[in-house]
């Protein structure tokens, strides 16, 4: 039997393979509301389009977990994620035949977010069970803080590119960049093995309320990362109103997201060493806390002299406390479960994060259309500070005094990814 590092290259595989589609995914998001809004005329189309491939993350609960058990090695994945990929040929056709209709842009969202809401929480899955049969500490973690870091930086990287080739007039050509980035990721995770012996989806997939009945921190941990994810609207619906009101649209959005996104690569990189000396909980509670505070910073300093560079600063430091929050969160499930339990986990976190980012934007419009982005900002970052702050007590209550989950034993010492 060969075990010569069998393990190690399937993850580089996985983690080169989804790095290359987050950054293609960010480039085509440049493009892909301008086609649509030109291509349309119609600004209702565009916001339909940009959420339709949430509706099936958000629906996921009542029909991928039977699917979403199967999804154990690369060769199923890729075939889901092909299937994804589909749905990106759909809109990339759509865009190149300049067609005036846009319910193929709905049919290619909704098969688009039907494969992302099995293959996502899948690939994590496989990424962090690849890692348990690697040797040394906290290798699970390390590999999803890797592939963390790689959306990060894609982040920052994509709109440049994709602003770029629009600015070139190659926005068609990025759609299609899309499709080409999908295959080749499908390629690559297609030869990856299960990470654990054992039939393929034996047994009926578990659910996830009795397994976070058992990891109480886990629970609070989503409740702290669900209450930012709900309130994220604040900060990016909040500067672009306040940039109007000021007089300066665009710019003030522009300063805050590359402070948050210079910040967020900066936390993805800290986020391995501090959560092997940090509990995952504590870790999780501080950094939205801080961010909490980043965002009152922002609120209170707004109109002063020196508001361009506190702005810059709060969001650098909010980028920061987002990475390593939910990173934190995400290892709390790595390191209390495995296999199937962790692949539900792993989905269920992913719906969470739709579901309140989703609500948010529906309704953050009219909140801060109504308070005030100023105002707006202020409650949230309190309202967040106040939640890390209070909900760790659940976890520290309830926590269980049984012996750690395998996963756990594993690790040297608890801690978040």
């Amino acid at each position: 039997m060969d075990t010569s590092g069998g393990p190690a290259r399937d993850a580089a595989l996985v983690l080169t393979g989804v790095t290359l589609t987050d950054l293609a995914f960010r480039v085509s998001q440049v493009a892909l509301p301008l086609l649509v809004l030109t291509g349309t005329g119609s600004t209702a189309a565009t916001g339909v389009v940009a959420g339709v491939t949430g509706v099936p993350v958000l629906l996921s609960p009542w029909w991928a977990r039977r699917l979403r058990h199967h999804l154990s090695d690369g060769r199923r994945l890729a075939a889901c994620s092909l299937v994804g990929t589909g749905g990106q040929v759909v809109v990339a056709t759509w865009a190149t035949t300049h067609a005036r209709a846009w319910w193929p842009l709905v049919v290619g969202g909704l098969v688009l977010g039907s494969a992302q809401a099995l293959t996502d929480p899948g690939r994590d899955a496989l990424v962090a069970d690849l890692g348990d049969g690697l040797p040394g500490v906290d290798r699970a973690v390390g590999l999803l803080s890797a592939r963390e870091l790689g959306r990060r930086i894609g982040m920052v990287l994509g709109p440049v590119l994709g602003g770029l080739g629009v600015t070139a007039g190659h926005a068609v050509v990025l759609l299609w960049g899309e499709v080409g980035a999908g295959v080749a990721a499908a390629a690559l995770v297609a030869s990856v093995r299960p990470a654990t012996p054992g039939p393929v989806g034996a047994g009926p997939p578990p659910r996830v309320r009795p397994l976070l009945r058992e990891r109480p921190d886990v629970l609070a941990g989503w409740v702290v990362r669900g209450t930012g994810c709900l309130l994220w609207f604040s900060f990016t619906i909040g500067l672009t109103v306040l940039g109007v009101r000021q007089g300066r649209p665009g710019t003030v959005l522009a300063v805050g997201l590359t402070g948050y996104g210079a910040g967020s690569v900066a936390g993805a990189l800290l986020t391995l060493p501090l959560l092997r000396r940090v509990a995952p909980l504590p870790a999780v509670a501080t950094a939205w806390g801080v961010t909490g505070l980043a965002w009152v910073t922002i609120g209170l300093t707004t109109g002063t002299p020196s508001g361009t560079a506190v702005l810059a600063a709060a969001a650098a430091t909010s980028g920061v406390g987002i990475a390593v929050g939910n990173a934190g969160v995400t290892a709390q499930v790595v390191r209390s479960s495995r296999g199937a339990d962790r692949r539900a986990l792993l989905a269920g976190q992913s719906a969470l994060v739709q579901a309140t980012g989703s609500l948010g934007s529906f309704v953050g419009g009219s909140v801060v259309g109504g308070v005030g982005p100023v105002a707006t900002l202020g409650t949230a970052g309190v309202v967040l500070v106040v939640t890390a702050v209070v909900t760790p007590t659940l976890g520290r209550r309830r926590a269980p005094r049984a012996t750690p989950p395998v996963a756990a034993r594993s690790c040297a010492r608890e801690g978040g990814s």
